[in-house]
């Protein structure tokens, strides 16, 4: 993205500091692009990064106690809760966000 293409500077200069940050991280060949400007960026784009690998979901759940209503056949479960997904490996793990 450039000015020349129909960008404004400000756009040009953020698509030029993200492609700096790619190409740092995963090795491609780019000029130099100053990082003065927001020195928290690398760990700002690892959180981000981090948090898009999660994906949430509200579920119902059943708590697992013999008496409860949850546990007959047909009935309604507890909830909804908040969950989210994440992928360890092999592994889906469910991680509770409260309710």
């Amino acid at each position: 993205m450039t000015v020349a293409n129909g960008c404004t500077t400000h756009e040009a200069e953020t698509a030029a500091r993200l492609a700096a940050a790619l190409a740092g991280r995963y090795g491609f060949e780019q000029p130099h692009v100053a990082r003065d400007w927001r020195p928290d960026f690398e760990q700002r784009f690892a959180h981000a990064e981090a948090t898009a690998a999660v994906r949430f979901a509200w579920e119902y759940r059943r708590c697992g106690k013999a008496n409860c209503h949850c546990s007959r056949a047909g009935s309604d479960r507890h909830g909804p809760y908040k969950y989210g997904k994440r992928r360890e490996g092999r592994k889906v793990r469910s991680l509770y966000y409260g309710k």
